[in-house]
């Protein structure tokens, strides 16, 4: 027996699981809020592990869009994930919105990158 619905990580799913005594543990929309959902020891995640995390999502796109399966415009509903909690992130994820290539994100995250370092 599974369960899931509004399970946010895999602490509370284990301690769920262990609760009812299920045999599996099903995070869906979890994810959308905490793309690191599934790790052990949770902790907080900087801006460039985030930024990192889109650009493996990209490559990933890149990798079977020969496919056919989702066309980049998909893509665009992931942004919020990745992009927030840092300074800067609401003014980069508008800017992403209006994208068309994963080219022209990384461009953009590069350019990001390069102005926070230049801040700092």
């Amino acid at each position: 027996m599974t369960i899931n619905g509004d399970i946010p990580d895999r602490q509370t799913g284990l301690k769920l699981a262990e609760q009812y005594g299920v045999d599996g543990v099903m995070i869906g929309r979890g994810i959308f809020h905490n793309p690191f959902a599934f790790e052990k020891e949770p902790k907080e995640h900087t801006s460039d592990e985030l930024l990192g995390l889109l650009r493996l999502h990209l490559d990933l796109h890149d990798q079977y869009s020969s496919l056919g399966l989702r066309p980049f415009k998909a893509l665009h509903r992931f942004f919020k994930i990745y992009v927030k909690g840092f300074r800067g992130a609401s003014f980069l994820r508008n800017q992403l919105m209006n994208t068309s290539s994963t080219d022209e994100v990384r461009a953009m995250l590069d350019e990001f990158e390069a102005r926070n370092q230049e801040q700092s």
